[in-house]
């Protein structure tokens, strides 16, 4: 029975070692380690991690010369980003490997420090937009027996610009499975015909996160400053939690929550709209093979302001795949809807709460074979409808396009 153990070691039969055990583990004779290291091994097919490091290290304290299984046993706690331990015991066991097994070590510890070394994220895009200030169409507003006429300035705005991005970032392994993250984020966009909207971000946070094969979840306070046609617009404190599962190989399910605190520089706009934001979503991810996956997503967000005219709750639903075809061609679509309800009557001209609702579709396209030095150009489209109860103000269309540049280094 020890060879057919082997035999289904070597060629990694799983479900066939799972029968063989129980009846070998019953004969007198049976060799402790075998067993242990099969079952690690069962136990690491099916990403049960944990119980497979336990089975493992009962190899390495009962025989702790074992070089090989230590250096699996590094693997396994590698792969369940115990980065700590796993350098330990990979560096343990490196001296005793082969050449072959030697080079295969040290990319470990490698990727190992790489991981925790500090990584960056930049991307260039040009922007087209139709719609800049975010404005209804309707130039005449009728309501009540009155009317008014809207200024050209109270119109929709094109824009043309270049959008921008950098991020830096880096997770440091403390111990175990627990990490210290920090995070740098400075994005904005930059018309250059309409620069009264070019807009800058920068935001800061740095929390904790814990990770394993299956779970991530993280709980990252933050602060982010805003500005505005080059002029200090509001700042935002808060804190964010994130945690996701991997069901299977094919489900995966993450959810987040959010609460921050918003204050804005200019008094007739923070007498408004200073406040609190409340959010929450949900996504249920689904692999239909390696090169195409779909999902959807519900979230929610609670906007409690000074002024309850321009409090609101808004709930949203999303849909939307990813695939990316044999010859090199990917492609992404998503739809959006979303109701949003206000808290307070209009005092302007319509003396009813408004509700909004919301309609977004998005596409992306790229061409693996169109790389150059690691960057693939993408070119996104986007088209937002908003049909609002008060539409002379709030109801209107935006198209925009962009093709946008992306490295990681």
């Amino acid at each position: 029975m020890e060879d057919a153990i082997n035999d289904a070691i070597k060629s990694r039969q799983w479900q066939a070692l799972q029968h063989l055990l129980p009846a070998y583990k019953q004969q007198p004779d049976h060799d402790l380690l075998l067993y242990y290291y099969a079952l690690g091994g069962i136990y690491r097919s099916q990403n049960r991690h944990k119980e497979a490091i336990a089975a493992y290290q009962t190899i390495i304290d009962a025989e702790p010369e074992l070089v090989y299984p230590r250096f699996d046993l590094g693997v396994m706690l590698f792969e369940n980003k115990q980065y700590q331990q796993a350098e330990y015991e990979i560096q343990r066991a490196r001296s005793g490997l082969d050449s072959q097994m030697q080079q295969l070590a040290d990319s470990y510890l490698e990727y190992i420090k790489q991981r925790q070394r500090w990584q960056f994220d930049a991307s260039i895009n040009y922007e087209a937009t139709d719609n800049v200030n975010n404005a209804s169409s309707t130039r005449v507003i009728n309501w009540g027996g009155k009317q008014w006429r809207k200024t050209e300035d109270s119109l929709p705005q094109s824009a043309h610009g270049i959008r921008y991005a950098l991020e830096a970032s880096r997770d440091v392994n403390i111990t175990g499975n627990h990490f210290g993250h920090m995070n740098v984020d400075i994005n904005g966009v930059h018309y250059w015909d309409n620069s009264d909207y070019s807009e800058q971000s920068t935001r800061l946070a740095a929390g904790y996160e814990y990770r394993d094969i299956k779970t991530t979840f993280s709980l990252t306070p933050f602060v982010e400053h805003n500005w505005l046609g080059g002029d200090s617009y509001n700042q935002m404190l808060g804190i964010n939690t994130y945690s996701r599962y991997q069901l299977n190989d094919k489900w995966q399910t993450s959810a987040g929550l959010g609460y921050s605190k918003k204050e804005y520089r200019q008094p007739s706009l923070s007498a408004k709209y200073d406040g609190h934001i409340l959010s929450t979503n949900g996504t249920l991810l689904y692999t239909i093979d390696p090169t195409w996956l779909v999902y959807g997503s519900l979230n929610w967000s609670d906007d409690r302001t000074e002024d309850a005219e321009k409090a609101s709750i808004r709930r949203g639903i999303s849909l939307g795949t990813t695939k990316l075809l044999q010859n090199g061609l990917g492609v992404r679509f998503g739809t959006q809807y979303a109701k949003r309800d206000f808290k307070a009557a209009g005092t302007l001209v319509y003396p009813f709460i408004r509700e909004d609702k919301e309609y977004r579709l998005q596409s992306e396209l790229w061409h693996n074979k169109l790389s150059y030095k690691g960057l693939v150009p993408h070119l996104n489209i986007s088209y937002l409808n908003i049909d609002s109860n008060m539409p002379g103000f709030y109801s209107r269309d935006e198209f925009q396009w962009l093709i946008s540049l992306q490295k990681s280094f």
